[in-house]
């Protein structure tokens, strides 16, 4: 029974996405592909606007790359192709990022994340934190990062939260590890020559 349901929801954006997929690899590329899937009566209408929001972001992108729109990015959204949209929230939340704060935006993040997993893999290798909650942290993060690429949690309490949570956790590792580390050097220093 799910199942027929599930079909009937899911499956014309299925069909969609795979021909704009298609259509992508075949053609000019993936702005071209996006406006034909637009203009495509086919096209589910909630794929139809998730596109829409997808091109302007593109476009603002586009003319913006390094270090974005930063306040600027909603006058400049009114300025965009698909200005009957009617949204704001663009449903990707790299594409958020790169609107709002570009390259810049985008390398901060991948600083963020590089530093938390060394943070994590060293305090796991020295003991501080057990192999099955490095694997919650990793599999949590790897579930968000999923998420942003078709929904806007990053700008929700959910995605705020995410953030706050990761950033205190990578703390108090670093710390526990830190303190782990001066522990064992003082023992060291104490043995008797």
């Amino acid at each position: 029974i799910s199942a027929s349901y599930v079909e009937k929801v899911a499956g014309p954006t299925i069909e969609a996405a795979a021909k704009l997929t298609d259509d992508t690899v075949a053609t000019e590329g993936p702005i071209a592909s996006m406006q034909r899937a637009i203009v495509d009566p086919a096209t589910p209408s909630s794929m139809r606007e998730r596109l829409k929001l997808w091109s302007n972001a593109i476009e603002l992108i586009q003319a913006a790359p390094f270090v974005g729109w930063g306040n600027e990015w909603l006058r400049e959204w009114r300025k965009t192709t698909y200005t009957d949209v009617g949204f704001t929230l663009i449903h990707n939340g790299y594409l958020e990022i790169m609107v709002r704060h570009g390259i810049l935006g985008m390398a901060f993040l991948l600083v963020f994340v590089a530093t938390a997993v060394r943070r994590i893999n060293a305090a796991h290798r020295g003991g501080v934190i057990s192999s099955s909650l490095t694997a919650y942290l990793y599999s949590l993060s790897f579930f968000f990062f999923c998420t942003i690429t078709t929904n806007s949690n990053n700008r929700l309490a959910l995605g705020e939260s995410f953030f706050i949570l990761g950033a205190a956790a990578v703390f108090v590792i670093s710390l526990a590890h830190e303190d782990r580390m001066r522990g064992e050097h003082e023992e060291r220093l104490a043995q008797p020559v």
